[in-house]
């Protein structure tokens, strides 16, 4: 799930997360190293941001202003 949230992970753009330290745990994780349990509050905050931001836009490009 991680190799698809990161290339443009929002918690990361917004200064949430620092994203040098959440790649380097992503790549501990990946080479079967421990998981912080921290990891899922980042993953879950990321989930939730995403889902704002789609129900944020959700029908405003049939908005017509006048």
């Amino acid at each position: 799930m991680l190799d698809k949230l990161l290339p443009d992970a929002i918690t990361v753009d917004l200064g949430f997360v620092d994203g040098d330290a959440l790649r380097r745990t992503h790549r501990t994780v990946s080479d079967g190293g421990p998981i912080q349990t921290m990891l899922f509050a980042v993953i879950s905050l990321e989930l939730a941001l995403r889902a704002l931001a789609v129900n944020d836009n959700a029908g405003r490009e049939d908005v017509t202003c006048s």
